[in-house]
C-alpha cells in the first residue's frame, strides 16, 4: 500500500466537502447526552435520528473550553452548513447545552458515514462541584463512545486541558482498565491550537515544520503526558493548529460557501487538512498496536456504540464527584514538601524561626546579590520556580496556609537578615580587610590581630542585638 501524502488527503478532504455541500439535504445536529431527569444524571437521546445501537462508526468529538469555536468547526467538518450546529459567533455567550451529534454520510456505497459530535464548554471547572460532576459524565460517555477526541483552545497543553483529562482518567483508566481491554483500540487525541498568530508561530519556526511537530516536542517533557499515553491509543497523540479567521471567511460560512472553489483562505486550507488527519490517519498499528509509517490506517471505531453506553450511565452517575482542585492540591502538596525539604520544618516561636531562617543565607550568595540582599524576595522566586516547574499556577499555591505562612516567616526572617548584614558584613570585617590590616599595620602581631577582631565582633553584636 502507497502512502497518502499531505496534499493528497487535502484534496480528498475538499472533494468530500464540496460534495457535502451540494448534499440535498442539509444536516442538522440533533441532541445526544442532555440532563436527566433525576437531578446529576444525563441522559442518551434515543430519538436523535441515528441507529444508537450501529457499532464502528468513526466518530469525531469535539471538545474544550467555551467560545473556542468547536460548534463553528464542527458544521465545518460536517459539510459546512452554518444551520448544522448552533452558534452565536460571541467571544462572551457560549450556545451549546450537553452534547449534539449529525451522522455525515458515508463518501462512497458500502463506507460507513462519519459523525461529528458538538460539547458544551467546559466553563464550569472549578467553579461549582455539582456542575464539575456532570460535565465529569459528559467527558467520560463522549471518550468511550468517539474515535477521536479534538481538543480545541488557544494555549497548548493548557492547564485547563489536563484538569480535563484527570476528570476522566482515574474512571477509565483505574475502573475500567480500558487499556488492558482495548489496547490499540483507543480512541485518538486530536489537540488544536485554534486562532494561531503569526508571533505564535515563533514559538517553533526553525526548529519544526508545523505545529504538530512542536506539540509533540512539548508533549514529551511533560511531567503529565503519561496519562493522555494510557488513555489513548499509542501514536494516537497528534497536534494541529488553524488560522486566526477573517471576516472573508465568516461571510463564506455563513453564506453556505465555505466549501465553494470561490473561496480560498489559509484557514479554509487549514482545515481541509485536519478533516483529512482525522478521517484517514497518518499511520496505521501494526498487530502488536505498534504505528507503523507511512501506512494509511483503516479509521478506528468507538470503544462503545452509543445504545450501549445507556447500561454504563448510572455507574457513571454514581461517581465520587471529583473536584479537579483535587489533582492540584497533590502539587501543592509536592511544594510544601520541596519547601520542608529545603528549609526543614516551621518552627512554633515566630522570632526563633526568623533567626534560623535568617541563618539559612549569606550575603555574599549569589541569589543574595541578584536580590539586593533580600531573602524574602530569594524565597518568592524560588517558590514560582517550583511552581513552574510543576506547572502549577503560583495563585493557586498561595491559597494554601502552610506556602502562605513559609512566605510571612521569610518576611519576617528579612529585618533579622538586613541587621544581621549590617553588622557583620561590613567591608572592615572581610578576610581580605583584616589581612590587609594585619600586615600593614600590625606586622602580624597575632596577639593584636585576635585582640581587634574580638572587639570588632563584639561591638558588631551589640549592634545587632539592639537593631
Amino acid at each position: 500500500m502507497h502512502p497518502i501524502t499531505r496534499a493528497a488527503r487535502r484534496a480528498l478532504a475538499l472533494n468530500r466537502f464540496r460534495r457535502l455541500a451540494s448534499h440535498s439535504q442539509a444536516l442538522v445536529g440533533k441532541p445526544l447526552l442532555q440532563p436527566g431527569s433525576i437531578e446529576g444524571t444525563i441522559e442518551l437521546n434515543a430519538a436523535c435520528g441515528l441507529d444508537v445501537f450501529a457499532e464502528g462508526v468513526p466518530t469525531v468529538a469535539l471538545i474544550g473550553p467555551s467560545r473556542r469555536g468547536k460548534s463553528v468547526l464542527s458544521s465545518l467538518l460536517a459539510g459546512g452548513d452554518p444551520g448544522t450546529f448552533q452558534q452565536s459567533h460571541s467571544s462572551f455567550q457560549a450556545m451549546t447545552s450537553g452534547t449534539h451529534i449529525c451522522e455525515v454520510p458515508p463518501a462512497s456505497p458500502g463506507a460507513l458515514p462519519l459523525r461529528i459530535v458538538d460539547t458544551e464548554g467546559l466553563s464550569h471547572i472549578g467553579r461549582s462541584r455539582t456542575k464539575e460532576a456532570m460535565v465529569r459524565q459528559f467527558l467520560i460517555s463522549t471518550y468511550l463512545t468517539s474515535s477521536c477526541l479534538v481538543w480545541l483552545d488557544t494555549e497548548v497543553l493548557s492547564t485547563s486541558f489536563f484538569t480535563v483529562m484527570w476528570l476522566v482518567y482515574d474512571y477509565v483508566v483505574d475502573v475500567l482498565k480500558v487499556r488492558d481491554a482495548a489496547g490499540p483500540r483507543l480512541p485518538r487525541m486530536m489537540y488544536i491550537r485554534t486562532q494561531e498568530t503569526d508571533v505564535q508561530k515563533r514559538e517553533y519556526q526553525g526548529k519544526h515544520q508545523d505545529f504538530a511537530g512542536f506539540f509533540s516536542d512539548v508533549l514529551e517533557g511533560h511531567e503529565d503526558a503519561q496519562i493522555l499515553r494510557q488513555m489513548f491509543a499509542p501514536g494516537g497523540l497528534n497536534g494541529h493548529s488553524l488560522p486566526v479567521w477573517t471576516t472573508a471567511d465568516l461571510e463564506a460560512y455563513e453564506g453556505g460557501a465555505f466549501w465553494s472553489e470561490a473561496h480560498q483562505s489559509p484557514f479554509k486550507d487549514s482545515v481541509a487538512s485536519l478533516q483529512g488527519r482525522l478521517v484517514a490517519p497518518l499511520v496505521a498499528p501494526d498487530s502488536r498496536g505498534n504505528p507503523q509509517e507511512g501506512e494509511p490506517a483503516a479509521e478506528v471505531p468507538p470503544l462503545l456504540a452509543l445504545g450501549s453506553l445507556e447500561q454504563h450511565l448510572p455507574r457513571i452517575a454514581k461517581l465520587e464527584a471529583f473536584d479537579p482542585r483535587d489533582h492540584e492540591n497533590t502539587k501543592v502538596s509536592r511544594l510544601r514538601a520541596h519547601l520542608r525539604a529545603s528549609y526543614g520544618r516551621p518552627v512554633a516561636d515566630a522570632a526563633k524561626e526568623a533567626v534560623r531562617l535568617a541563618d539559612i543565607f549569606d550575603p555574599a550568595d549569589r541569589p543574595v546579590k541578584k536580590h539586593g540582599g533580600r531573602i524574602d524576595d530569594v524565597a518568592r522566586a524560588r517558590l514560582e520556580e517550583q511552581c513552574r516547574l510543576q506547572r502549577l499556577e503560583v495563585e493557586v499555591a498561595l491559597e494554601d496556609r502552610e506556602v502562605t505562612a513559609w512566605l510571612e516567616s521569610f518576611g519576617r526572617a528579612q529585618s533579622v537578615f538586613a541587621a544581621a548584614a549590617s553588622a557583620f558584613a561590613r567591608e572592615d570585617q572581610t578576610q581580605t580587610h583584616v589581612l590587609r590590616d594585619c600586615i600593614q599595620r600590625w606586622q602580624l602581631d597575632a596577639d593584636i590581630a585576635a585582640k581587634h577582631l574580638s572587639a570588632a565582633t563584639a561591638a558588631a553584636e551589640e549592634q545587632f542585638l539592639a537593631a
